[in-house]
């Protein structure tokens, strides 16, 4: 079974993970299929298995535990998980062991924050001795955690165990650095193994709120102007049926009005119903519901040919416009101000000099790094050196990497250092 962005394998062993509070507690979860994967004792260092450990390396015991290749709906509280490099983080995680020798592994976190620098993250170091489904079979402890909650860079939780070599109960806290949460990736690191929250639980979903319904501002008055219409036919078509009733209750006919050489119906309330129904078809177009078909019909070809506009092609990538909101594309013509919070989304993160002003002369400083010196005025760069060498005491001039020529501006700082 593999999951969406790969597959992950879970074991299930004696472990158990606690909720303070109104929590819940799995134990015994049974593994299934029998798929060994990597971790042995040989990767790990030998400081690393001489620590406090949660595994009883004296019971020789052949084990029956295996890793099972799951999806990520199939994820319970307490599962064991092992996670390879690269691999996208399924549930909120805490780091029970790792390849890494020096229990250190790194976490791309560019999903919940934006941010793509890796973040270290490090493991429980009772449960470092953990490397295959046997130690985790032979180990025993348990997780006592907080309760769920939304903030990303907070958690709480502590490790109960039993030290095997004194037999002494210890206790170690277990905090967002020993955590891998949901939605970010794995990088320089060959296997993971941990466990904790899923599904709702975890912290990208109690981050995630409803998703607004996107309508343009077109929609909406269409829709308040047909709320109008129809309660205007509803009133022409009531005020309709009372009259006839009334008519038909005083004369016993309302044909003079309504029902030319027919007869009216026996009770007057029947009849003021008939008429109504009969003036809302009469009326229906008061209301227009076939406008929201044009508009619609109107949308998908202007969306055609914003996706074909010559204009919007970027060449770089070879990638058209793609309109992929396209119901509220009307709303362009609306924009007044764009607000923007990174400088990368207006300036594809290219940052080029291009010019800097002083006084009223300015030159290009991309000319010499782009290998245009020529465009520099030889004249005025031999003045302004001239001016710096005979003023300045500089050890550090270049003459060959001047990019900003003013005999001006260097002559006005001559000035105010002999003044």
């Amino acid at each position: 079974m593999l999951s969406k962005t790969g597959d992950i394998s879970v074991l299930s062993s004696t472990t158990s993970l606690v909720r303070t509070g109104a929590g819940r507690q799995l134990d015994d979860i049974q593994s299934i299929d029998s798929h060994s994967y990597p971790p042995d004792g040989s990767s790990l260092s030998d400081t690393s298995t001489q620590r406090n450990s949660t595994t009883d390396f004296r019971q020789f015991k052949q084990s029956s535990a295996r890793w099972e290749r799951t999806l990520w709906k199939k994820l319970e509280v307490g599962d064991i998980v092992l996670l390879r490099e690269n691999d996208q983080v399924p549930a909120d995680i805490v780091v029970l062991s790792m390849s890494d020798p020096d229990d250190m592994c790194y976490l791309e976190t560019k999903n919940l924050d934006g941010e793509t620098n890796v973040k270290p993250r490090k493991s429980i170091k009772a449960t470092l001795s953990i490397s295959s489904e046997d130690d985790i079979e032979r180990s025993s402890f348990y997780l006592d955690s907080e309760p769920p909650h939304q903030n990303l860079y907070l958690y709480h939780g502590v490790l109960r165990y039993k030290d095997t070599a004194t037999g002494e109960k210890k206790q170690e806290p277990v905090t967002i650095n020993e955590m891998l949460l949901r939605g970010c990736a794995i990088r320089n690191t060959i296997w993971i193994i941990g466990l904790v929250f899923t599904g709702a639980d975890t912290k990208i979903m109690l981050n995630g709120g409803a998703t607004p319904s996107k309508r343009s501002k077109i929609e909406k008055e269409t829709n308040f102007n047909v709320i109008v219409n129809f309660g205007v036919l509803v009133f022409m078509c009531t005020i309709a049926a009372i009259f006839n009733g009334l008519q038909d209750a005083q004369t016993g006919t309302s044909a003079e009005f309504f029902e030319i050489n027919s007869d009216a119906m026996e009770s007057p309330i029947v009849n003021a119903i008939i008429t109504f129904v009969s003036c809302l078809i009469a009326f229906q177009n008061i209301s227009p519901i076939s406008l929201y078909i044009s508009i619609e019909v109107v949308k998908t070809i202007q969306a055609y040919f914003i996706s074909q506009d010559v204009d919007m092609y970027y060449q770089p990538y070879d990638t058209p416009c793609v309109p992929k909101t396209w119901n509220i594309s009307d709303d362009l013509g609306q924009i007044e101000y764009v607000f923007s919070d990174k400088t990368g989304t207006l300036t594809q993160n290219i940052m080029v000099f291009q010019k800097c002003s002083s006084v009223t002369e300015a030159q290009r400083g991309a000319a010499t790094r782009e290998g245009n010196a020529d465009s520099l005025d030889p004249p005025l760069k031999q003045q302004m050196l001239s001016v710096m060498e005979r003023t300045f005491k500089n050890r550090y001039l270049q003459p060959e990497k001047l990019t900003l020529v003013s005999p001006k501006l260097a002559q006005d700082l001559a000035d105010r250092l002999s003044e």
